[in-house]
């Protein structure tokens, strides 16, 4: 795993080597765990403030992240593509 603050992290559940992590420098990763050396994916920027949450869709196609905003300003909830590697909704 980085070696950010990691704000949450889950697995894969399609893959047995695959987590999911949301950090504190607003990246979302994807790391394959039989080679940790750097990430299978990574998503840039994908929130302007920490995220505090993310999940993976059961195909392990989708995933989707959070975060709480500050002072009430900011919250957002965004869904990913994997395989597009971009953005799909932001609510």
């Amino acid at each position: 795993i980085h070696q950010n603050v990691v704000s949450f992290a889950c697995w894969v559940p399609t893959s047995e080597h695959e987590v999911v992590q949301a950090s504190e420098d607003l990246r979302l990763r994807v790391w394959d765990t039989r080679d940790m050396s750097k990430p299978a994916q990574v998503f840039e920027a994908a929130h302007n403030n920490i995220m505090t949450c993310c999940d993976v869709a059961a195909d392990g196609r989708t995933l989707v992240s959070s975060s709480n905003g500050f002072d009430g300003a900011g919250c957002e909830v965004k869904v990913w593509d994997r395989r597009r590697q971009a953005m799909v909704a932001e609510l």
